[in-house]
């Protein structure tokens, strides 16, 4: 995504309408989508993958199970890092 960098594999699954309601009330644990949407797609597999994605591309902050602050929107990529560095106060923050 960044410069082309995978991210791994992503397991989907797409339903038709009707199919996506039985579940939705079978599980009581998805939520809800727009029925204009001409396409559902479930995650089977990836969906940590994907929150990590969007909670970088919104910039979000929030506090993980240990209490600690998570800030998103400070992520950054060093797609060649220059070996001399890597252990810089800078790169370990």
């Amino acid at each position: 995504m960044y410069h082309n960098m995978p991210i791994g594999s992503l397991f989907l699954w797409e339903m038709d309408h009707r199919s996506a309601h039985l579940i939705r009330q079978s599980t009581e644990v998805l939520p809800s989508f727009n029925d204009a949407n001409p396409q559902i797609w479930f995650v089977i597999d990836g969906q940590q993958r994907l929150s990590v994605i969007f909670q970088a591309f919104e910039g979000q902050t929030l506090q993980n199970d240990a209490g600690r602050i998570i800030d998103f929107g400070r992520l950054c990529f060093l797609v060649r890092p220059d070996r001399g560095q890597e252990n810089t106060p800078a790169l370990r923050t």
